[in-house]
């Protein structure tokens, strides 16, 4: 059975963090660290790591030689201004972040460690940079909600990261003019908005033949709520195009889709697991369900990897604190948010060499959490 005490004691000190904010009005402080690590019962490593994703959502702010704040109210429009990288001589610019999704909606810990990396290189870049964050709930129906960092004066570039289908669309659409734009994370159709994205269908491809290897032949895939073009969407595709090309028939019965709630994924694999032929094998196309997934297979009494073979999509620092360690693959987020910083400053210093779609291939990460499958797993019942 994976076993998640790591991860437990994990969100049992982010829940007394999320507890503080909640006391707490926007811009008055937390208590100071030694107070936290006393109260919550956290090393200053696993603290420190909380506070970081907390940071990275917007959530809170830290302020040299001040302490930390609760952060302002992101939703609806409002920024916050929490990180000022680099400290060279040049005139600071000032980059804005567009997600169209409070965060919540998205992988927390995919969000904290995009975060993180696009951080540390703005701490090596050339020119000092502030990040300020927007976050906008929905575009609306006619092209709906236009954010305000586009459009609003001392914006240098814009990062939009969409998450929805209505931010994808709407970026499909627009066309950039006062400042540069760039997009990260998908794939679009407007060829005036430069595009640093993962290949998620080679992902999708990388998971199918590997488990392939493994003898796996009835295999359960578990995915978000999709949207034609959405990385769940695209990742699944590049599966079953392998499990075709393979000869693999694809069992529909094996496919379960369902929101990021524990009861509705418990009650789906339920009902995948109570038939007769149960898979040897689950993908999990997102890593925003792996809690859920991993607290149903516990219900269940599946033990991996001797009872199947688990492989999920992003390796976040949450993930690599399951035990066994979880096979993933992983997106080339460091490297993803080096090239996307690099287009916009050479599109802000009217230096862009004109490249429009950078798509970085993802790496399959083998741990243990995989294992060949038993004669009589693929043997008909």
């Amino acid at each position: 059975m994976v076993t998640t005490s790591r991860h437990q004691a994990r969100l049992k000190v982010r829940d007394y963090l999320e507890k503080q904010l909640v006391s707490l009005r926007a811009g008055e402080p937390l208590p100071p660290i030694r107070t936290l690590m006393r109260e919550s019962g956290a090393s200053l490593a696993r603290l420190n790591g909380i506070l970081d994703d907390l940071e990275a959502q917007g959530l809170i702010e830290r302020r040299p030689r001040q302490g930390i704040f609760k952060a302002a109210d992101l939703r609806s429009g409002s920024t916050l201004e929490p990180f000022v990288g680099s400290s060279g001589g040049s005139a600071t610019l000032t980059i804005g972040v567009i997600l169209d999704s409070w965060p919540h909606g998205v992988n927390n810990a995919y969000l904290a460690d995009l975060f993180r990396y696009l951080k540390r290189h703005l701490r090596r870049s050339p020119r000092p940079c502030r990040l300020v964050y927007e976050f906008v709930e929905a575009f609306g129906e006619e092209g709906g909600e236009t954010p305000r960092l586009l459009t609003s004066p001392g914006i240098d570039g814009v990062i939009f990261m969409p998450f929805t289908r209505g931010g994808l669309e709407f970026l499909n659409g627009w066309r950039p003019a006062s400042r540069p734009v760039v997009c990260f994370g998908r794939e679009l159709r407007n060829d005036q908005v430069p595009q640093v994205y993962v290949d998620h269908r080679l992902g999708g491809a990388k998971a199918a033949e590997y488990l392939l290897q493994l003898g796996h032949r009835r295999i359960c895939t578990v995915s978000s709520a999709m949207f034609e073009g959405s990385p769940d969407d695209l990742r699944l595709r590049g599966y079953r195009q392998v499990l075709e090309r393979s000869g693999v028939p694809i069992d529909p019965n094996l496919t379960v889709e369902a929101e990021n709630r524990y009861d509705q994924v418990n009650q789906r694999l339920a009902r995948v697991f109570d038939r007769a032929s149960s898979p040897t094998a689950v993908f999990v196309t997102g890593g925003v369900l792996m809690p859920a997934v991993l607290h149903a297979l516990a219900s269940l009494g599946k033990t991996v990897p001797a009872d199947l073979s688990l492989l999920s999509y992003d390796d976040t620092e949450e993930s690599r604190t399951y035990h066994p360690p979880i096979t993933v693959v992983r997106q080339p987020l460091d490297q993803a948010m080096g090239v996307l910083l690099n287009e916009m400053l050479n599109w802000i210093e009217g230096g862009h060499d004109g490249r429009r779609r950078v798509m970085l291939p993802p790496e399959l990460v083998v741990r243990e959490s995989c294992a060949p499958v038993r004669e009589t797993d693929n043997a008909p019942n």
